[in-house]
């Protein structure tokens, strides 16, 4: 009896032992395998990855590619429209008269500053006196237009300011003040002239021109455009002797019941 109950306790120890020791042995072999998933799982990750990357450089190549495309395209149309722009300026320059393509614009703005000292004056009684000095600014504003008709005719356009209340054929400045009032924009020059080509060195004109007979300061203001008609020849073919010969026909006054003021100028030499 006693053997029997020993072998039942050994073969229950021996079942223990078995019970206890076979969660040992099952988490080894779950650890090996959790160990081969997590290495499973971590090579899907690198794969993914790859693939994320790989998709990333697909995309920034696109990317490129469209923005490279994009400046393919913005350059294209920059040329079209530049191509398309010069046939429009060529039709548009073609279907003017081909004297107005050789039209010349020039202009220029000046701004002063005057101070003037010393001024004098006559007092009522007729003595000597001083007046106070004056401080003012000026403005001067000219545009020149130059266009010639064909090759032997010219004409010339001169617009710039003056003063509105007191016109001055010497001078194109206007005064800063006068309660704020425009300027006046009055007409300087206009004429045509002709040189013909069958008679180098003859020239003809009339208008309200500019002088180019020889004068000095002292004569002419420079700013002084006579009005009237002109003739000249001067002669280029000798570099020792080059005679001239100018003639002018200007009206200061023209009146209407009494006899016009006109000067008459003759001039020449070499």
């Amino acid at each position: 009896m006693k053997k029997r109950v020993k072998t039942i306790g050994l073969a229950l120890l021996g079942a223990l032992l078995v019970f206890c020791c076979r969660p040992a042995f099952c988490g080894t072999a779950t650890t090996d395998d959790v160990l081969k998933r997590l290495n499973d799982l971590s090579d899907v990750i690198q794969q993914q990855q790859n693939e994320i990357e790989r998709l990333k450089q697909e995309l920034e190549s696109q990317r490129k590619s469209i923005e490279k495309g994009q400046e393919v395209q913005k350059e294209e149309i920059k040329k079209a429209v530049k191509i398309e722009t010069k046939e429009t300026e060529k039709l548009w320059r073609d279907s003017l008269p081909k004297w107005t393509r050789k039209i010349k614009l020039s202009g220029d703005l000046r701004l002063r500053y005057e101070r003037l000292w010393n001024r004098g004056m006559l007092n009522k009684n007729g003595t000597p006196g001083k007046q106070d000095a004056r401080d003012r600014g000026r403005i001067r504003v000219r545009l020149y237009l130059d266009a010639p008709i064909t090759d032997e005719i010219k004409t010339h356009f001169m617009i710039t300011t003056n003063m509105a209340t007191n016109q001055e054929a010497t001078t194109t400045n206007v005064t800063f003040g006068e309660d704020f009032n425009d300027k006046g924009i009055y007409l300087a020059k206009a004429y045509a002239e002709y040189k013909p080509n069958w008679f180098k060195g003859l020239g003809v004109g009339a208008g309200k021109f500019k002088k180019n007979f020889h004068h000095t300061d002292i004569m002419w203001d420079p700013d002084v455009n006579p009005d009237g008609a002109f003739e000249y020849y001067s002669y280029k073919g000798s570099k020792v002797f080059q005679p001239f010969i100018y003639l002018g026909q200007m009206v200061v006054n023209e009146n209407n019941r009494t006899p016009d003021a006109m000067p008459l100028s003759q001039s020449g030499g070499f």
